[in-house]
């Protein structure tokens, strides 16, 4: 009785087919079962928490993995299972479900960064900076994105319009050491060096 479509779950059967439902309340030996097969349909999401609070992150995104697959609508655990996947660095897993975040929610931060990356990656400069321009005015997205535009549009052999993304950096308390690694990278990269070598020296005078 219960339906054969993919990702199903007891709930569901028991919404779904009104013939088990009625088993279900009426017989016993019925209700015994169905109810051994709910804890059972638990258990992955329960060995996932268990393995995230002993700090075993890879088996705690597998187990998500696999609660996520009886319960593909759950936000929370499709939230849980992309990060977990990033903080493992299981990108070929986390890159599907980014895309899965960012349709429930655009402004997905991370999602949105490990896509840009992906973009990158293949050397689809200018839609990755589309992406990162469209991350939200928060902390992360003022650091993140005026480093990864710059980059992007040295992709594009865009050199002035990299430095330009990168002053944003500057604005940024705390992150001065950043922006000046960046913008030597950037210029040795472009071949400007002696503007690589001040911004080298600017950033080691920094550090003392």
């Amino acid at each position: 009785l219960i339906p054969s479509e993919l990702k199903m779950t007891i709930d569901k059967a028991l919404k779904q087919e009104p013939d088990l439902r009625q088993r279900y309340e009426q017989e016993p030996q019925v209700r015994k079962v169905i109810d051994i097969s709910r804890k059972l349909e638990g258990l992955a999401r329960h060995a996932g928490i268990h393995a995230d609070s002993q700090r075993d992150l890879k088996s705690a995104a597998r187990f998500y993995g696999r609660a996520l697959t009886q319960d593909p609508e759950n936000r929370t655990l499709l939230r849980t299972t992309f990060l977990l996947s990033v903080a493992t660095g299981q990108m070929d897993r986390a890159i599907p479900l980014a895309q899965r975040v960012i349709r429930l929610d655009g402004g997905a931060s991370v999602a949105q960064l490990v896509l840009a990356l992906r973009d990158i990656r293949a050397g689809k400069y200018a839609a990755a900076e589309r992406r990162m321009n469209g991350l939200p005015n928060a902390r992360m997205g003022n650091i993140i994105r005026p480093m990864l535009v710059a980059w992007t549009r040295m992709g594009q052999n865009n050199t002035a319009g990299a430095l330009k993304a990168l002053e944003q950096l500057k604005t940024q308390r705390g992150f001065s050491a950043f922006y000046k690694l960046h913008l030597a990278m950037l210029q040795e990269l472009a071949g400007n060096r002696d503007a690589a070598q001040r911004a080298y020296l600017d950033l080691r005078s920094g550090e003392r």
